[in-house]
């Protein structure tokens, strides 16, 4: 792990070389890695680490043998499956302006599979959260997310008061749950769908009705490994695609 000066230079050196390779075209190769510490001035593992957080948000690829190359699709939005990142940032990084044109919770009770989902009893107290975010102002990703209200302190009034306040409009939900109640979210475990846009989805993500769009199911848990967030994300992947990073063992 880096310490906290190395950290920063780190975020500086990360910063610098995505602004750069979002200036290059698709399948251009970057420098060698001895190059780029050479031109930063900084350590091999640290711009090791920095290839690997680029490729993680399927900015570039490695291929063994060849190099490293600019991954980019006009118009595309690009990410990784592996590393918890955020809608706003992602789309960021892509190159795109992300906004958050549809913020809407209500209260409900769990249904028996969301009860079972969740490990919850069934009717148990739950906020659900309406999110629909846009790149360059196109619908990308729709998604409804259920948090346990009794599983974060402070409980419904605590969370309700975070949701109302306008800061946390463009804040990612498990990042406030971190920053308001000290409860992060370590990991998620994640199911993809292929399904056809009903007639709602059809009008939200400004798709064809019955066209084919991924729903990504998540299960976000806490460092005790306690289920906090269910998201179901609906994705226009005509415009944000979902890339999978896999290692030969």
């Amino acid at each position: 792990m880096f310490s906290k000066a190395g950290r920063s230079l780190f975020k500086e050196v990360l910063s610098e070389l995505r602004k750069e390779i979002l200036q290059l075209p698709e399948g251009y190769k970057i420098p060698s890695q001895q190059e780029l510490c050479n031109n930063f001035g900084v350590s091999r593992t640290l711009i090791r680490e920095v290839l690997v957080s680029l490729e993680r948000e399927g900015l570039i690829i490695r291929k063994q043998g060849l190099g490293t190359f600019v991954v980019k699709k006009e118009g595309i939005v690009q990410t990784g499956l592996d590393y918890l990142r955020g809608v706003y940032n992602i789309i960021s990084t892509s190159g795109r302006t992300p906004k958050l044109i549809l913020n809407e919770f209500e209260e409900v009770k769990a249904t028996p599979p969301i009860s079972k989902t969740l490990k919850i009893d069934k009717n148990e107290p739950l906020i659900k959260i309406k999110r629909l975010y846009t790149a360059d102002d196109i619908p990308v990703i729709y998604a409804e997310t259920y948090m346990v209200v009794n599983r974060i302190p402070g409980g419904r009034e605590a969370i309700l008061s975070v949701l109302k306040n306008e800061k946390s409009r463009e804040e990612e939900i498990f990042s406030f749950l971190d920053k308001y109640f000290m409860r992060p979210i370590k990991h998620a475990i994640a199911e993809i769908e292929a399904i056809e846009a009903n007639k709602y989805l059809s009008d939200l993500l400004k798709v064809p009705e019955k066209k084919a769009i991924t729903l990504l199911l998540e299960v976000h848990y806490d460092e005790n490994n306690i289920p906090l967030l269910y998201s179901l994300d609906y994705i226009n992947t005509s415009v944000f695609k979902l890339s999978v990073f896999r290692r030969k063992i």
